[in-house]
């Protein structure tokens, strides 16, 4: 392939690469375009008057001059997790909702500008703002999100006559795979099984959050905002400085959507005690011990180290539990699951349980044979794996959990780092697309899988990194990426061909070898419970029925006695 793009070009040279690929290639516009956006990517206004309370510089002078009133805007009933009395904030409508999330920031500029330059408008590119702040369940409660999107995808495809094409980018992974599983099921859209086949070409899943993300688990236990990818260098800053750390754990508690990026799959996907991560390399293994997803240590009276408590992933959800109010623990439970389903069966029946919805590792993907699913996502920037926290023991508030500084066993500020975008490693982005979605069960009409990594190469005097990052946002603006969307959308995806740079092949392996031993073991389980149910049942039916009564013998003076009678 020709290359394309030169080293001379203006860093805010918005039309590159598609100016050039659409006089190349001769591209045009083919399918059209849903966009669905991740977590804070959208601006949050106040309904009806449509004054912008989140996506704007006025934010921080909203916040220094009024906290309170700015935060009972911003926050959700903690029991409904919907608008709370008096309150009602609604995600900005339109293309221009993310565009650009307030000015100078770019999130969808460049992605819109370049399908302009093949022909796409506000006619046929669709931005399906909504409200980041709800869980998925919730969007569809209280908004009708997912009613709306079914209707307008169908109506596209009626007057366009062509399937649609999805990009989700980040969280908006998890919200569109939610309505991937809403739309069949009789308790969802209850539009039947051919309807994903009949209208969606190709999913483009952008730096999607398939299996969660440790930063979730950082930010639901010590508020963390630190480099928070979505929100940029700038409202990171914002969040840190103005809000307090209890007040950051309590927002990221209240929106449902945080947690729906608690890391999925346990142990199996994350690493258990005393052995290697899947995702870790050796030499990590013998310096640092096994991955996890946190390790908190107590702080004595007299300040030196007391006990030390790891989570790894399949305690992430009791830990949450443990250090969260009544609230928060029935909305973790009845909202989420973070399981695996090992049979066929059990992926049937999670077909009609909602809180499996947002689980790729607990629910199939759809049969749709001719639909396609493109993964792209960022690789070799460091990426947060685990934390190091040191608790104050006389404090029952987690916000009193902080990353510590001066950990020796940990690469920079109490956090070690993985291979990812700098927000979602590795292991999160690519494992569904390479190992999971090969199987059968989770793929039972074999859509075709394409995964394609970029690596991340910033250009040192460049604030986004310039064309060729990989930054988990930033990526929205990568050359390479944008010219594989571009193929995609006007229907050249022979162009886009499978690209793999990382050890995912290895992580692959690892957790695949790790699934068919927890298969064995559950099926086994299955079936020594089945026995033990049918030896159960056959006691309880012999002690509910009565002996069988011997038959008395007659006397010899009986016999005589009947005899004369």
């Amino acid at each position: 392939m020709q290359k394309i793009v030169g080293e001379n070009f203006a860093e805010d040279d918005n039309f590159l690469p598609g100016r050039d690929l659409a006089k190349a290639y001769n591209l045009t516009a083919k399918h059209p375009i849903f966009i669905i956006p991740g977590i804070t990517s959208c601006g949050l206004e106040v309904s009806i008057v449509r004054k912008r309370m989140w996506g704007t510089l006025n934010m921080p002078k909203a916040i220094l001059l009024d906290r309170k009133c700015w935060l009972e805007h911003m926050m959700l009933d903690p029991e409904t997790g919907l608008d709370p009395p008096g309150y009602k904030l609604r995600a900005s409508p339109g293309l221009t909702s993310a565009d650009y999330l307030f000015p100078g920031y770019w999130v969808w500029g460049k992605v819109i500008t370049n399908l302009g330059t093949i022909g796409y408008d506000s006619n046929n590119i669709i931005f399906q703002s909504y409200d980041w702040r709800l869980s998925p369940k919730n969007l569809e409660v209280r908004d009708g999100f997912f009613t709306d999107l079914k209707m307008s995808i169908e109506k596209t495809v009626k007057l366009k006559k062509e399937k649609v094409v999805i990009i989700a980018h980040s969280m908006g992974f998890n919200v569109f795979f939610y309505f991937l599983n809403w739309i069949q099921s009789p308790e969802g859209g209850n539009a039947g099984k051919d309807w994903v086949n009949k209208h969606i070409k190709t999913f483009i899943d952008v730096a999607g959050t398939a299996l969660g993300v440790p930063k979730a688990c950082s930010a639901l236990v010590s508020g963390e905002t630190k480099d928070t990818a979505q929100l940029g260098t700038f409202l990171s800053y914002v969040l840190e400085k103005l809000l307090s750390m209890k007040e950051r754990v309590t927002i990221f508690k209240n929106y449902g959507s945080i947690s729906s990026m608690i890391p999925k799959g346990g142990n199996i996907i994350w690493g258990r005690r005393d052995e290697k991560a899947p995702d870790q390399k050796e030499e990590s293994f013998e310096k640092d011990g096994p991955y996890g997803i946190l390790t908190i240590q107590e702080k004595n009276s007299d300040s030196t180290n007391g006990n030390i408590t790891s989570v790894y992933g399949s305690d992430v959800i009791p830990f949450l539990n443990e250090v969260s109010d009544s609230n928060y623990k029935n909305f973790l439970k009845n909202t989420y699951s973070h399981d695996i389903a090992f049979t066929e069966e059990e992926i049937e029946k999670n077909k009609n349980d909602e809180t499996k919805w947002n689980n790729p590792l607990e629910v199939a993907l759809p049969e749709a044979p001719d639909m396609n699913i493109y993964c792209l996502y960022g690789i070799n920037k460091p990426t947060e794996r685990k934390y190091y926290y040191i608790h104050d023991p006389y404090s029952k508030n987690a916000a009193s959990q902080t990353v510590s500084p001066n950990s020796e066993d940990f690469d920079k500020n109490g956090i070690q780092f993985d291979n990812g975008d700098g927000t979602v490693p590795v292991v999160s982005s690519g494992y569904m697309c390479e190992g999971g979605w090969k199987m059968k069960r989770y793929n039972p009409s074999n859509i075709k899988v394409t995964t394609r990594e970029y690596p991340h190469n910033p250009y040192l005097m460049w604030v986004r990194g310039g064309p060729e990052t990989a930054d988990h946002v930033d990526i929205l603006g990568n050359h390479d990426l944008l010219k594989d969307i571009l193929f995609i959308v006007s229907g050249n995806e022979h162009l886009v061909e499978q690209r793999i740079q990382s050890d995912l092949p290895q992580i692959v392996k690892e957790i695949n070898k790790n699934m068919k031993e927890a298969e064995e073991i559950h099926k086994n389980n299955i079936e020594k419970t089945k026995e033990e149910k049918e030896k159960k049942t056959t006691k309880e039916f012999s002690s509910t029925t009565p002996p069988k009564q011997e038959e008395k013998q007659p006397t010899k003076e009986e016999e005589v006695k009947n005899d004369e009678l």
